[in-house]
């Protein structure tokens, strides 16, 4: 089970020319348990964005400080100063039911044993999105996501500067953030992350379609842990006001298992 505390969010918004400035102070308090991992977690984040009209600058520092434990074990504390800047950069015909364009996204964090930190390291993120239409009822969408933390271990690190993949955004047909590193039977944050995904669709209406898929990617703690694990299937589409909602069938090859996923697809 999952209990969150919401963010308490004060944010201003100034429009300086063509820029537009967004503060936000955030406080979080989570306890979670999934695959095996037991988490709870404090943090408290401040940050400033810079809205340009085809990218956005996300820069700010966050600390956090979290207790873990994995299989039912000893609880260990990890925590982290990190300063953190993101950028995105979006190119889309429609945000909410994008037809042609892409989306890239790039994320920096890092933190220092020096600075409040319990472990050095500077995690590192990409993922790209792509939607091409070949014709007025055809649709082909390819991402691709990268990612890797630089540290000498992955101990002292709270999981939200690591990394693990599955679920309706990632390697669909695993369950939700199943494919990572592994301590017993628990699934927790590894320094890796690939993934890729391919998809087709055929409109058959201006509101339902039907598609075919295949994702592939990993987390883990090691480059040569990675795996090409691999998850397809076929759903439906239907267009909303508030983007294309997804409802797939996907069967992940590793698990020997299909799973009912939902998602929505929208350009952000």
């Amino acid at each position: 089970m999952k209990h969150r505390v919401p963010p308490v969010l004060a944010a201003t918004v100034a429009m300086l020319g063509a820029v537009a400035t967004k503060d936000s102070v955030g406080v979080l308090a989570e306890n979670d348990s999934n695959q095996g991992l037991d988490t709870r977690r404090g943090a408290i984040a401040a940050y400033r964005q810079l809205i340009f009209k085809a990218s956005e600058y996300r820069f700010g520092l966050s600390y956090q400080a979290e207790e873990s434990r994995s299989d039912g074990g000893e609880w260990a504390l990890s925590r982290a100063l990190a300063p953190i800047a993101e950028f995105t950069w979006r190119r889309v015909d429609d945000v909410l039911n994008p037809k042609s364009g892409g989306v890239l996204n790039v994320r920096l964090a890092g933190g220092s044993k020096s600075v409040l930190s319990d472990q050095d390291f500077l995690k590192t993120y990409a993922q790209y999105q792509h939607w091409f239409a070949p014709s007025p009822v055809d649709q082909v969408i390819l991402r691709a996501e990268a990612g890797r933390t630089f540290a000498h271990s992955r101990e002292g690190i709270p999981e939200d500067f690591l990394f693990r993949a599955g679920g309706s955004r990632s390697v669909r047909g695993y369950e939700y953030e199943s494919l990572g590193a592994r301590e017993g039977d628990a699934v927790v944050g590894g320094r890796y992350l690939l993934t890729a995904s391919a998809e087709y669709v055929r409109w058959f209406s201006p509101a339902w379609g039907g598609a075919v898929f295949l994702d592939v990617g990993d987390a883990a703690d090691a480059s040569e842990d990675l795996r090409a694990n691999k998850g397809y299937g076929v759903g439906v589409r239907w267009r909303t006001p508030a983007g294309p909602l997804a409802i797939d069938i996907a069967y992940a090859d590793r698990d020997r298992k299909a799973r009912l996923v939902f998602s929505v697809a929208v350009a952000f």
